[in-house]
């Protein structure tokens, strides 16, 4: 009996290890070999696992010697299936399985290949797997910018501190709540610095394209994260390694990497940090179709369980801040050894969804109020809060439901507790400044807000009101004297403000923003996404039209003025308002470039990629 046993089981872990490393290899052509060796080793675990299931099964049959002789192929079938689940849509494919099954073992039975050789190569496997356990896996990298001879331009470092998702309102401490932020405060007391600046999109891609391009919305042509930039279009780091700049960048978002063609001009590019944002797209958009783990456990419990076997140390405790700062500082040292001057792109992630506070600040703010939530609306203790979550509770708000408001309030918390963090770790990057005696400029912005209950929305993707297209803006230079800016910020203002800053000639005829200065003239203002654009004019009003399909002239849906607030839409109240405005939105109309930039850019499988794990899928639609 023992020797039926063993000589079935082991043909059937041989036949399933084998396919499952084949599953592995087809991922790795699409995920990157930096993850071979990991993604074979989650397969051959989960296949495996099925296996003793069967074998188990199977004792009771082999008596009878029904399927003593055809386990082998049993196994190729069970190594097969996470393939069929992936290429036939469900339920079907658990028709295949049988159906292949039935042919296998009672059609053309495979015989079983020789024990010794079924039993060596167990064994090997066996201890492969363990040895991936063990081993430190590299996250997965893309390409970096071939680096650009220097000339000999003489001036101050410059430094750009992009925080993703960072309201304008959000940089400043909050006593009634315990809400500290002291690297803000005090780089603030030093820096021209705005209520807020103005973001050309509620979107990362269109609202970086604006800050790193110096031109509005209508111009750079990119409504949405589902769009391409057009790489004729020259940004930051392109100006500054031309000027003989050192270039770097450390970014933690998979739509600004080389998927969308922003490292362009970035001698040393760093998207390490993606990495662990990519793992999680690697558990969604792979293992949820290519592992036996998914099929019957959550995608976070697998994500988690993927995590927690290859890229434990990856995982402990440390924010994607941290990571990007770890980064950023090790950039710096390499810089400090050139005397030529660095411009540096710094990227933070931490405040976008999933909110997931690092432990030494998560509960800092929301403790108190966490008792008061419906459950229905927590993560469990050690968990983030899923963009899912954060959806769910604005379809709550929306159908007035009380205890939905007071789940905006907590995330709103959570989510200021990520901005803790990356306080924290600003500190550490004007630390290492400070101490290098070299002179430097220093921007902080942001691509776009976030919504907390405003209008009955949250997140961002969603509307183009004032909580997603405020951002923060706090300059600091040498010499510079440290004032509130009378007048309004746009973010097309950033590149010229750091060319000028760091003394380079430029062509301010190539920008639509302007060197920003303590008192700003007021100009007109736009906004897009795919669905809508938005309109204001320097009195304080505001349209915001929707986009039609036929490309027609956008239909006006709202109207406000600033003085009640974006509370009254005054749209079919003052006519004579609306049509003061149409000749603005005529020219932004007229000369927006969308569709000549758009007509060849085909999104990329990373692009999508990122877009799925990100939660923007399908998002813009909405509405």
């Amino acid at each position: 009996m023992k020797s039926a046993r063993l000589s079935s089981t082991l043909p059937l872990l041989f036949g399933s290890g084998l396919i499952a490393i084949l599953d592995g290899i087809l991922q790795a052509v699409d995920v990157g070999s930096s993850v071979l060796v990991a993604l074979v080793s989650f397969n051959l675990i989960g296949a495996w696992a099925v296996c003793l299931v069967v074998a188990i099964l199977l004792v009771s049959v082999l008596r009878q010697n029904i399927f003593h002789q055809a386990t082998f192929g049993i196994g190729l079938v069970i190594g097969a299936m996470p393939l069929l689940h992936l290429w036939i849509p469900f339920p079907f494919s658990h028709l295949a399985f049988f159906a292949l099954l039935h042919i296998v073992v009672f059609v053309k039975p495979i015989k079983n290949p020789n024990l010794m050789l079924c039993g060596g190569s167990n064994l090997a496997l066996a201890a492969c797997i363990m040895a991936s356990v063990l081993m430190s896996h590299q996250l997965p990298e893309h390409p970096t910018s071939t680096p650009t001879a220097l000339n000999s331009h003489q001036g101050p470092d410059v430094i750009l501190i992009s925080v993703d998702t960072l309201r304008a309102d959000a940089i400043y401490s909050q006593q009634d709540i315990g809400l500290t932020l002291p690297a803000l405060e005090r780089l603030r007391q030093r820096s021209l610095w705005a209520d807020y600046a103005l973001s050309s999109s509620n979107q990362t891609l269109p609202g970086h394209m604006g800050m790193l391009s110096g031109l509005s919305a209508t111009s750079h042509g990119v409504r949405s994260n589902s769009d391409l930039p057009d790489t004729s279009l020259s940004l930051a780091a392109d100006y500054f390694a031309k000027a003989g700049f050192q270039t770097s960048a450390v970014i933690s978002n998979a739509l600004l990497s080389s998927a969308t063609g922003m490292h362009r001009g970035f001698a040393h590019f760093s998207d390490e940090a993606i990495g662990l944002a990519r793992l999680s797209m690697l558990s969604k958009d792979y293992m949820a179709s290519h592992s036996w783990a998914s099929m019957f456990l959550q995608s976070s419990k697998t994500k988690r369980l993927f995590r927690g076997l290859y890229y434990r140390d990856k995982y402990q405790a440390e924010s994607i801040a941290e990571h990007c700062t770890d980064i950023a500082l090790a950039q710096l040292d390499v810089a400090y050894a050139n005397e030529a001057p660095l411009f540096q792109f710094i990227h933070f992630m931490d405040p976008h969804t999933n909110y997931a506070p690092p432990t030494t600040t998560r509960g800092v703010i929301s403790a108190p109020l966490a008792s008061q939530i419906d459950k229905r609306y927590l993560p469990a203790a050690s968990s983030e809060i899923t963009v899912m979550m954060v959806r769910d509770v604005q379809a709550q708000i929306q159908e007035g439901n009380p205890a939905s408001v007071l789940a905006a309030t907590y995330y709103h918390q959570v989510y200021l507790e990520e901005v803790i963090e990356v306080d924290r770790q600003l500190q550490r990057i004007i630390n290492k400044l400070d101490g290098s005696g070299r002179p430097y400029v220093l921007l902080l912005t942001a691509d776009h807000g976030e919504q907390f209950a405003e209008h009955g929305l949250m997140d961002h993707a969603n509307s183009l009101y004032e909580e997603n297209i405020r951002v923060p803006f706090l300059l600091s230079a040498p010499n510079i004297n440290p004032a509130h800016i009378d007048g309004v910020v746009q973010l097309c203002d950033v590149l010229p403000t750091l060319l000028d800053y760091a003394g380079l000639d430029y062509d301010i005829e190539s920008f639509d923003g302007l060197a920003v200065r303590a008192t700003m003239a007021a100009r007109p203002h736009v906004a897009v996404d795919q669905k809508e654009i938005a309109v204001r004019d320097t009195a304080g009003n505001k349209w915001i039209g929707a986009w039609q399909a036929n490309g027609n002239f956008p239909v006006g849906a709202k109207l406000f003025n600033f003085k009640n607030g974006e509370s009254e839409n005054l749209l079919s109240k003052d006519k004579e308002l609306a049509d003061g405005l149409s000749r603005l939105i005529d020219y932004y109309i007229e000369s927006d470039t969308y569709a000549a930039r758009q007509a060849n850019a085909e999104t990329s499988e990373a692009q999508r990629a990122a877009l799925n794990a990100l939660g923007y899928a399908g998002q813009e639609d909405d509405r």
